[in-house]
């Protein structure tokens, strides 16, 4: 049963205005704020959250999922029923003509239950935001579908999917979707072709396209002939699309681009001195580049690229570049705009120690990834005497080796902004999580990644127990298999537990007594995701969970099935307390 708002004609007639204008964010910040007005706080938090990532799913609190039954979760600024078999097979009946069920996936249901969804389900109609393996149609029925009246954002997984079912996407004349991702299109060429000749495609803002040289083709050949004067991001992937690439800038066939992935496609130095001059012309705000060889020339054809200076957003990730160029990059008055920077898995970039960063200048630089680098303490030092982690409010340093020296360099690293930070597998050991505990910057820190570092119980210890965590909302200590029982008991009484959102203690060692502290714990009211997963939890533990009062704000548990049996399952199922928890085993 919905909430009242729920039936009010202002709200209602704000929700319109959101689907009228289904890519701009604007209207659904303004029914977001409407909602919050009508006391509905926690939908709108949850609505804010998913609209800061696309693809973003966030579930709705576990009191709110009662209201605003059958919804039970975010996806980018709409409110969406999340994509668990017995959940949605459960709420079918509950689904008719729910105006606010805007966001479904059915890539992890059974085909019988998609196509009953897609054939069966009137409120299908109001779905914004649909991801699915196919299933349009009865084979017996080719030219019939559903209408899907305002449906504008599509992710077709076409190598799952009969040819016939893409055909018959590009014929449904009230499928008119403003945003479309295909995966892996050169497993149906023909189909393609026909997708390639829908009426609505000239229309499209965002289009995602991933294949091989056939796609190519087609997709290029489409461009010499039409233009896609709406479009506003592409996302391409795949070897031989480099003929795609001179199609759009040569023929300027998307004049209105601002955002750009190539991925993966073989573009080299010689490309982006070539080709990019003429994108420069476009507003571009956002440039992928990840995965293709431009090594350290690219990157310096890229620093003197006029168009440079308009970005906001630059993913490099396995470029092959190294620290030098890295540095010309950071240096460049041209950079200065970009507020995102993504130059994770380029193992190379520690060379010389990220020597030439001491003369950064990225002024409104956010978020920072440099996952998988190889650096060292040594980098680690040096980027702290940067400039590059003045303004960053997000670092990722995962998968890298800086040690508890390198953690000893950010503890000493003086105020910063950082509320994000993930240092997952930087074998940093006890010594370095004591030094991070003492870290006078942790005050701010809502989100943190300590996987695979070799956590012992003494190290969480002094974590839990540090003065300078007091807004830690979501903390990951996977595959640390050190810590077991006694550790996880020290994280029961720390004084930030009352406040932590989401625990994921994969693989660390936890049995049924460990469990036992955890639940007993009174601190667990604003608990709404729990991973268990890879620890040796019986049936025992499952009967502990499913009687603990305190996880009833638990909107996910994950929990591996080695060690439980049929009764055990039963019990976690019909609890009392997790009647709204999504269950992943």
């Amino acid at each position: 049963m919905l909430p009242p708002c729920a039936h009010d004609p202002e709200g209602l007639a704000l929700l319109m205005a959101c689907k009228e204008n289904p890519l701009d964010l604007a209207p659904r910040l303004i029914l977001t704020d409407w909602l919050e007005d009508q006391g509905e706080e926690d939908v709108a938090c949850c609505l804010r959250e998913s609209m800061a990532h696309d693809g973003c799913m966030v579930p709705l609190p576990t009191h709110v999922q009662e209201r605003w039954q059958p919804l039970n979760g975010c996806d980018h600024g709409w409110l969406c029923l999340r994509p668990v078999a017995d959940t949605v097979e459960r709420k079918l009946d509950e689904l008719r003509d729910c105006r606010w069920f805007c966001s479904i996936s059915l890539t992890d249901l059974s085909e019988t239950l998609a196509r009953k969804i897609i054939r069966e389900c009137h409120a299908i109609n109001q779905v914004v935001r649909l991801a699915t393996m196919g299933y349009w149609t009865a084979p017996e029925e080719p030219c019939n579908g559903p209408r899907l009246d305002w449906m504008s954002d599509l992710t077709f997984n076409s190598p799952l999917i009969e040819e016939s079912d893409v055909l018959a996407l590009s014929q449904n004349s009230f499928i008119k979707p403003l945003s479309l991702t295909v995966g892996d299109a050169q497993h149906h060429r023909h189909g393609m072709r026909a997708l390639f000749e829908a009426a609505w495609l000239p229309n499209l803002r965002q289009l995602r396209l991933g294949g091989e040289l056939s796609c190519w083709v087609d997709f290029a050949r489409y461009l010499t002939r039409k233009k896609l004067n709406h479009l506003e991001s592409l996302s391409l992937g795949g070897p031989g699309g480099r003929m795609t690439l001179q199609a759009i800038i040569h023929d300027q066939a998307a004049p209105q681009l601002r955002r750009l992935a190539l991925r993966n496609m073989g573009i080299d130095a010689e490309d982006i001195l070539s080709e990019f001059p003429r994108l420069a012309s476009r507003p571009l705000e956002s440039l992928d580049l990840s995965g293709n060889p431009l090594r350290c020339d690219g990157l310096r054809a890229i620093v003197i690229w006029p168009g440079l200076s308009s970005l906001k957003e630059l993913c490099l990730r396995r470029i092959g570049c190294k620290s030098a160029a890295l540095a010309e990059l950071a240096s460049s008055r041209q950079s200065a705009n970009i507020r995102i920077l993504d130059v994770s898995d380029n193992r190379g970039l520690d060379e010389e120690h990220l020597n030439g960063l001491e003369s950064a200048t990225m002024p409104v630089l956010e978020k920072l990834r440099m996952s998988d680098c190889e650096l060292t303490a040594a980098s680690m030092a040096r980027l702290v005497e940067s400039g590059l982690l003045r303004s960053i409010s997000s670092l990722d340093l995962s998968k890298n080796r800086i040690g508890k020296p390198g953690v000893r360099h950010l503890a000493n690293a003086g105020p910063l902004k950082i509320t994000e930070l993930d240092m997952s597998e930087n074998f940093i050991g006890e010594g370095g999580l004591i030094h991070l505990a003492g870290y006078a910057g942790l005050q701010q820190v809502t989100r943190l990644g300590l996987d695979g570092n070799g956590i012992t119980p003494r190290g969480l210890a002094e974590l839990a127990f540090s003065p300078h965590v007091s807004s830690l909302r979501h903390l990951w200590i996977n595959n640390n298999n050190l810590i077991g029982d006694y550790g996880i008991r020290h994280l029961t009484t720390s004084a930030w537990l009352p406040g932590l959102q989401e625990l994921s203690i994969i693989q660390t060692g936890i049995t049924d007594t460990g469990l036992r502290a955890l639940v007993d714990s009174p601190n667990l009211g604003e608990l709404q995701s729990l991973n268990l997963w890879g620890n040796p939890i019986t049936d025992a533990g499952a009967d502990m969970l499913a009687n603990c009062e305190a996880l009833k704000s638990l909107t996910d548990l994950c929990i591996s099935q080695e060690h439980l049996t049929d009764r055990g399952m039963n019990a976690l199922r019909n609890s009392p307390y997790l009647q709204h928890t999504i269950i992943h085993w």
